[in-house]
């Protein structure tokens, strides 16, 4: 998830009041550190920045390719991973993604 794109969700979720926890906002970067003790229902993070933690739900939010593909679905894994109980994925109908999310339903 791009920093923007953070920005508006977090920015969205806050308008309707929900308590949400940043872990990249770029205001406070010591939440990097916080953010395995975060008591917010709501946690908004990059995948990198949540690798080693696990939450009940989990939402991966914008599956593309940046670097390569291997890349890309190595830390596609690691975001799929984060999830306990459920896991929720938004892919555009463009994203190189598509087939193997299709295939998985």
């Amino acid at each position: 998830m791009s920093q923007p794109v953070a920005r508006s969700v977090v920015d969205a979720l806050r308008q309707e009041r929900l308590p949400v926890f940043w872990v990249t906002d770029p205001d406070n970067k010591e939440n990097k550190d916080l953010a395995g003790s975060a008591d917010e229902p709501v946690i908004v993070s990059t995948i990198a920045s949540a690798k080693g933690l696990e939450f009940p739900v989990v939402i991966v939010h914008g599956l593309g390719v940046r670097d390569d593909e291997i890349t890309a679905r190595k830390l596609l894994y690691v975001g799929f991973t984060r999830a306990i109980d459920q896991l929720g994925v938004v892919v555009a109908a463009d994203s190189p993604f598509i087939d193997d999310v299709n295939a998985a339903l």
